[in-house]
């Protein structure tokens, strides 16, 4: 696992040398002040191990870029500013999807 919550990252960089990440955290804790500022999905096609995805507490518009996580099973976007549902079709394994208050 690799958690990079609360620490107000502003886009998310290639994460060249962890394929075998299984759990990213990017989203925020509970009762924490300070947020990450990511805006776009991206750069996530070399994590092709990835279960789950935490992006909440962010600035993400659209869901984008998530077709090569084929083993992704939870994904994360509460608090975001996304306004449609979109692009999910290919996460066949995804079990748990939050989308609330955005």
């Amino acid at each position: 696992m690799l958690n990079l919550s609360s620490n107000k990252i502003l886009q998310i960089s290639p994460f060249l040398g962890y394929y075998h990440l299984e759990h990213l955290n990017l989203g925020t804790f509970l009762n924490s002040v300070e947020f990450n500022q990511i805006k776009y999905i991206e750069n996530l096609s070399v994590l092709s191990k990835l279960k789950e995805l935490n992006l909440s507490y962010n600035q993400i518009g659209s869901i984008e870029n998530v077709s090569s996580l084929k083993e992704l099973k939870s994904l994360k976007l509460s608090k975001n500013k996304i306004k449609t549902i979109e692009n999910l079709e290919s996460l066949e394994n995804l079990e748990v999807l939050k989308l609330d208050y955005n």
